[in-house]
């Protein structure tokens, strides 16, 4: 299959400008992807899950990711999910309100 030059489309690679706040360079070879939590419920969960596993390696950054995107949340009007993992390894998404499980997904 031949790669994909990214110049197009939703994963174009010129559509976001990334640089670090205290102006240090970025290394070149690496790549970024940006993730529009406040509006993308999708967004949102692929964080939260992000934030599940990097709680192995690192707690203190996935708590205060998982801060951060209850914040934008409950800025947004939205319901801040919760991610259970069950002992089949089966990830499912629940609201806080308790209702139904929103969606699952095997890892």
């Amino acid at each position: 299959m031949p790669d994909h030059d990214f110049t197009t489309g939703p994963w174009r690679r010129d559509k976001y400008k990334v640089e670090k706040s205290d102006s240090t360079p970025l290394d070149p070879r690496a790549a970024y992807v940006v993730l529009r939590i406040d509006s993308d419920p999708l967004a949102r969960r692929a964080v939260r899950l992000y934030a599940w596993l990097l709680a192995w390696v690192n707690p203190r950054a996935a708590d205060e990711l998982l801060l951060y995107l209850d914040e934008t949340a409950i800025a947004d009007g939205q319901v801040p999910e919760r991610l259970t993992r069950a002992a089949s390894g089966v990830i499912t998404f629940q609201s806080e309100m308790g209702g139904s499980p929103i969606t699952s997904t095997t890892i």
